[in-house]
């Protein structure tokens, strides 16, 4: 069986792979830093719907982020 890997986590798994608190990632989701439907997508159509954040956009962003 052949298994898929995706690079779209949870929220929980992003800020433990990253080292970031909730308030943390909500700061930088307010500050444009992290961008809808590049860095992260919502599961449904509720504005309360879980979100998937892509690993690799959001390590990217911190690093030019941290280089500025």
């Amino acid at each position: 069986m052949v298994q898929y890997q995706s690079d779209w986590i949870s929220r929980a798994e992003l800020c433990d792979r990253l080292k970031i608190s909730r308030t943390k990632l909500w700061r930088l989701m307010n500050s444009t830093k992290l961008l809808p439907a590049v860095h992260y997508c919502r599961t449904g159509t509720g504005a309360r719907s879980a979100l998937l954040f892509n690993h690799s956009a959001c390590l990217l962003a911190l690093r030019v982020k941290t280089q500025q």
